[in-house]
């Protein structure tokens, strides 16, 4: 389903993903000294990038669903139906 296994790889192997969430946490907490704030701000951040791989994957998958705009009857309503699921 998915174009490549690179997508899923752990955070931990991904070296650029994680310096991301450095950085934005960073930036989220910048200025604050409190060790719950930090925290709350890495939280937050993991949540970002979690979308984000989850919106990748959506991707990928409308990718395998083809060119919906020329889906005409049943495959139409087919490609509407998974649009809304993954909208939820």
């Amino acid at each position: 389903m998915f174009s490549s296994g690179d997508d899923l790889r752990r955070l931990e192997d991904n070296y650029e993903e994680k310096e991301g969430i450095e950085c934005l946490t960073a930036i989220l907490a910048e200025g604050v000294d409190d060790f719950l704030r930090i925290e709350q701000s890495r939280v937050v951040t993991g949540c970002h990038f979690d979308l984000r791989r989850i919106r990748a994957a959506h991707h990928d998958v409308f990718l395998t669903l083809g060119d919906s705009e020329n889906a005409k009857g049943y495959d139409f309503e087919i490609a509407m139906r998974a649009m809304d699921r993954f909208s939820r």
